[in-house]
C-alpha cells in the first residue's frame, strides 16, 4: 500500500498526485488505500512522479563467480587414460547396481 506516506513526504495533494501521475483522483485514491493490485507499469508511474524508488529487489541466492577454463588443454596420456578408465569403472558399477536391483 503507498498509503499516505506518499503525500507527505512530498507534501503534495491527491489530486496533485493523481494530475502527476496521469490518471484520475479517484483512481489514485484506490492506489494509496490499497484497493488496487499496483502493475509494474503502475509502480514506474508512482516512483517516477515521487522522483523515488517504492520497491527494491533483493538477490535471495549467492554470487557465483564462473571459472572459463582454456578448452585446449593437454593432458599426459597416462591422466587421460586414468580418466577413462574411472569412467567405464563407474559405468560398469551403475550397470551392476541397475541388473541387481531388478
Amino acid at each position: 500500500m503507498v498509503s499516505w506516506t506518499v503525500m507527505i513526504w512530498r507534501m503534495i495533494s491527491q489530486r496533485l498526485f493523481a494530475e502527476k501521475m496521469g490518471v484520475s483522483p479517484v483512481y489514485a485514491g484506490k492506489l494509496l488505500k490499497g484497493g488496487e493490485n499496483l502493475t509494474l507499469e503502475t509502480i514506474s508511474k508512482i516512483q517516477k512522479t515521487m522522483g523515488k524508488n517504492i520497491i527494491s529487489v533483493t538477490k535471495p541466492y549467492a554470487i557465483v563467480k564462473s571459472v572459463i577454463l582454456d578448452p585446449i588443454v593437454r593432458f599426459p596420456d597416462s591422466a587421460v587414460k586414468s580418466v577413462k578408465y574411472r569412467e567405464s569403472k563407474i559405468n560398469q558399477d551403475a550397470f551392476a547396481v541397475a541388473s541387481d536391483a531388478a
